[in-house]
């Protein structure tokens, strides 16, 4: 079977045309920064990382009329947040724009085994989404509900394989959970990671939300510390199934997104992509 390279649909407009990390052209083997490990005897296609954040933002901005009404709603009654339609575009923008920057690691670059990138991505997204909140006018509660949601949402976007390989650990995970399974890890973020999550908040929301403090290196205990909160503002609130709804509904937002720009990308689709959208 002839290897296929990885053709960039936005080759014409990418900003990052020509640089280091460019795939454009390139095999499986040897594509610089993946957006995912592909298996060409299986017939899944490369694909460049900074082309599927494109395509999953390309795909919310064209359904995100169909999802922006209900989600204020939603966040009104479970979370008390009252955001109007622009202001809940924007959050939802911001985690499909961040939702896989724990890609940006050597250690999902390399392969590295059990590496789980959405709690990464989760972690770096907490940060991003106070400001968020800040840049709404929120108190802090109401920052931190925001937060939570929305980080709670990333961490779990990738939940039916978690489910799949049984990683009750992942899917639910108490403090001690976390602290068992990440307190020991060091992750190195790549050299031009910061950039590119630059580039994907200037894309989702048009700006940059105030100071990036972007990390070279992202120790386990950082992250127990930030995920144990959104897992106890979600699983400690008074109203738990309404606000595990409103995390439900900001997780569908994402998952089509995600998977719709997956199977874009052409080639074989995957089992949990059929799943997901019914094809």
């Amino acid at each position: 079977m002839p290897i296929r390279t990885f053709s960039c649909r936005f080759a014409g407009e990418c900003v990052f045309r020509g640089r280091e990390f460019c795939g454009d052209g390139e095999a499986p083997a040897t594509l610089p920064l993946r957006s995912y490990h592909p298996d060409p005897s299986k017939g899944e296609l490369p694909e460049c990382y900074v082309h599927h954040i494109a395509r999953s933002l390309e795909f919310w901005r064209s359904q995100k009329d169909r999802f922006a009404r209900s989600l204020a709603r939603l966040m009104r009654h479970s979370l008390g947040l009252e955001l109007n339609r622009d202001q809940v575009v924007d959050a939802v923008s911001l985690l499909v724009a961040h939702h896989d920057a724990g890609k940006l690691t050597r250690n999902y670059q390399e392969g590295v085994r059990g590496y789980r990138h959405e709690l990464i991505s989760a972690f770096l997204l907490w940060d991003r989404a106070l400001m968020l909140g800040q840049e709404f006018g929120l108190g802090e509660a109401d920052r931190m509900l925001l937060a939570a949601a929305l980080t709670s949402a990333c961490y779990l976007h990738h939940e039916a394989i978690q489910v799949m390989f049984r990683m009750w650990d992942v899917r639910a995970p108490t403090y001690g959970d976390l602290l068992s399974r990440l307190s020991r890890l060091e992750v190195e973020t790549l050299p031009y990671a910061k950039e590119l999550v630059e580039w994907q908040e200037r894309e989702a929301t048009g700006r940059i939300l105030g100071h990036f403090d972007w990390p070279r290196c992202i120790r386990g205990r950082e992250m127990v510390s930030k995920l144990a909160k959104a897992v106890t503002l979600v699983d400690g609130a008074a109203n738990p199934v309404e606000v595990r709804m409103t995390v439900s509904a900001l997780l569908l937002a994402l998952t089509y997104a995600d998977n719709v720009a997956a199977m874009q990308r052409g080639g074989a689709v995957r089992s949990f992509h059929r799943a997901i959208l019914g094809v």
